[in-house]
């Protein structure tokens, strides 16, 4: 008979090892502090001197709520030596830790750091292309290659890549970030067979998430959000739960981003036991944006042939439509800075009209 007996829900993940990189901050942070709450210990990774302090306050606070063992390690995930420093300062620490002669394994690896620059293909160079690649693709390849030794034998590890929508939507200035991110999908879906009786690997994507970075926002940059908000159905408000500064914003940016705790609790959902079948996916973190094909041009969705959309707003300006893409970004938890792109300007030719574009072999 099969034993379908499952840890308490409380703490799921009770005496487990994480290693959450980019963890000094945002949603690096909120999923240290929901897998802490389910008894998980932690290496908390963050890669400069000047996030040492914040990253080692959390520590501090998880330890003494939740009654887990937490430790900072400092390490550039984008350097060829850092994943490796990671793995083995986790290793040293949490062996001091155990029981003397227990054996050191990492059960949980969350792939969260990642950085974002906003570049056109003109302006795409050697340097950006290194710099993106090395932390959002590289980084996350030696960090699992470096846990590879120490990673459960019996289908139990998990691993967790937060990627974006970016991946897919194939948004204007995103050649390399969008490119770093549909690579991690590439590589989420090539681990869950490699490491098939090992771990589960499955990846995130998320929108816009309500980080430090998001909050601080001017006024005309978060109302280019509307677009985005209302094809999303679960930014609609709700009155009496929702945060009140989240009520009060609502009106200029139609709707709401993701609270941080949000897209942690998908995280932990893919790490608990229960999700043991679930491998090789990437799992909506993003309140199901929907894409919408209006008749008016005077706001069109461009509708694309996956699941994500590419939202535009569109005026017409002698025989052009300006195209604003509105865009936003999701926390790019590097630890250090967060970016949110602003919005871009394409001018196209007036649309055909719906004769000739029934016409067409356009679909």
């Amino acid at each position: 008979m099969i034993n379908t007996t499952l840890p308490p829900t409380a703490r799921y993940l009770e005496g487990k090892i994480a290693i959450v990189t980019g963890a000094s901050r945002g949603i690096g942070a909120a999923i240290c502090e929901i897998l802490a709450s389910k008894g998980c210990w932690l290496a908390m990774n963050y890669s400069s001197h000047s996030s040492a302090e914040i990253t080692n306050q959390l520590s501090v606070d998880l330890e003494a709520k939740y009654h887990v063992r937490v430790v900072p390690v400092q390490a550039d995930i984008g350097s060829e030596s850092g994943p490796a420093h990671l793995i083995s300062s986790t290793k040293a620490a949490f062996q001091k830790i155990k029981q003397p002669g227990s054996t050191f394994q990492i059960d949980i690896v969350v792939n969260n750091a990642g950085t974002a620059d906003i570049l056109s293909i003109g302006d795409c160079d050697s340097y950006s292309f290194a710099t993106m690649y090395n932390l959002n693709v590289r980084g996350p390849m030696l960090l699992v290659r470096a846990a590879l030794p120490y990673l459960p034998h019996n289908r139990s590890g998990r691993i967790v890549n937060v990627s974006s929508m970016a991946s897919m939507a194939g948004l204007a200035g995103q050649t390399i970030y969008g490119g770093t991110k549909a690579a991690l999908e590439a590589m989420t879906r090539t681990w869950s067979r490699e490491l098939a009786e090992r771990v589960t690997v499955n990846a995130i994507n998320p929108g816009p998430v309500a980080t430090e970075m998001y909050n601080s926002l001017p006024r005309e940059v978060k109302a280019t959000f509307i677009p985005w908000n209302k094809n999303t159905p679960l930014a609609a408000i709700r009155e009496h739960v929702d945060a009140p500064e989240f009520i009060e914003g609502a009106p200029l940016i139609g709707g709401r981003p993701a609270y941080l705790h949000e897209i942690a609790g998908v995280v932990a959902m893919i790490c608990s036991p229960e999700a043991g079948w679930t491998t090789g996916s990437v799992i909506c973190a993003n309140g199901e944006t929907l894409p919408e094909l209006l008749a008016d041009w005077d706001e069109l969705h461009h509708y694309a042939s996956v699941a994500l959309p590419i939202l535009i707003t569109a005026h017409k300006d002698d025989g052009y439509r300006w195209l604003q893409q509105d865009i936003a970004m999701p926390d790019a938890n590097s630890g250090d800075e967060v970016v949110n792109p602003p919005p871009f300007l394409v001018a196209l030719p007036e649309p055909p009209s719906l004769d000739q574009a029934a016409d067409s072999n356009v679909p």
